[in-house]
């Protein structure tokens, strides 16, 4: 994976995170099973994931809504009715990014994830616990 830096400025850094032509995992690793989702796994996903290039945890804009004091906070959408928060909508915008987008905001930014039950879990943990 490569990260690059492409812009600093009033102590912001925009970063592009972009895998490796053919980068594969290698037939020897294998999947890691999380038995008990916590807020600790779901930050590391933050970061490995690459949410971390487009969701702020320090209320900045970038190219998706910040996550701090995201959750239970009112949200507007481009094509859906206003909604609170919840761990439901989080799930949701995990899963299927496209099915309501913040408004303010361009659809099809985010990629659809498909992961384990207690991934989305710690990442929900881990997003309720930005404040």
């Amino acid at each position: 994976t490569q990260v690059e830096e492409i812009k600093k400025s009033q102590g912001k850094l925009s970063i592009v995170i972009r895998p490796n032509a053919g980068e594969r995992i290698s037939s020897e690793e294998q999947k890691v099973v999380i038995k008990k989702p916590t807020q600790e796994i779901g930050e590391k996903l933050y970061t490995t994931l690459g949410c971390i290039a487009c969701h702020s945890l320090d209320g900045g804009k970038n190219h998706g809504p910040t996550l701090k004091g995201v959750y239970g906070a009112k949200r507007e959408f481009l094509s859906a009715q206003p909604l609170s928060v919840d761990e439901a909508y989080l799930r949701e915008s995990i899963e299927k990014p496209m099915a309501k987008t913040a408004k303010g905001y361009l659809s099809g930014m985010m990629p659809p994830y498909k992961l384990q039950e207690a991934e989305y879990d710690s990442l929900i943990l881990f997003i309720k616990s930005v404040r």
